[in-house]
């Protein structure tokens, strides 16, 4: 049988690291409830950025289908008065061409060209 005795001063100092080892423990568990607490905050300001994320997502969403409807709807009117345009120049060209002006002396379409254009213009108002 081994027998081992301590003296007071090994017990003193068995005893500090104890205690120091038991005050590092408490310290590591102070840490470790902040960082708990962090985590939780940071879990939630992620949650409330990705709702947010989402309702941003959501009215771009919404404004990119109301552009699209409104320059689709812009294109066809364009195409339409585009189409209203060219139909009237081609009556006004098969007009004039019906009237033989081509064949008029140079003086009469001197004096009828100007007329042309404001004619022209307010066909397009009146009709479009």
């Amino acid at each position: 049988m081994i027998s081992h005795t301590l003296d007071r001063g090994q017990v003193e100092q068995v005893l500090g690291q104890v205690e120091a080892v038991t005050r590092a423990v408490r310290g590591i568990e102070a840490k470790a409830g902040k960082a708990h607490t962090y985590f939780t905050v940071i879990q939630g300001q992620r949650e409330e950025l990705a709702r947010q994320a989402e309702t941003a997502t959501s009215i771009i969403d919404r404004i990119s289908d109301m552009l699209n409807r409104r320059s689709d709807n812009a294109l066809n009117f364009l195409v339409d008065s585009l189409d209203t345009v060219a139909n009237l120049v081609e009556h006004l060209e098969m007009t004039i061409y019906d009237l033989h002006l081509q064949a008029a002396p140079r003086q009469i379409q001197r004096e009828f060209g100007p007329l042309v254009v404001p004619v022209a213009v307010v066909v397009l108002v009146v009709t479009v």
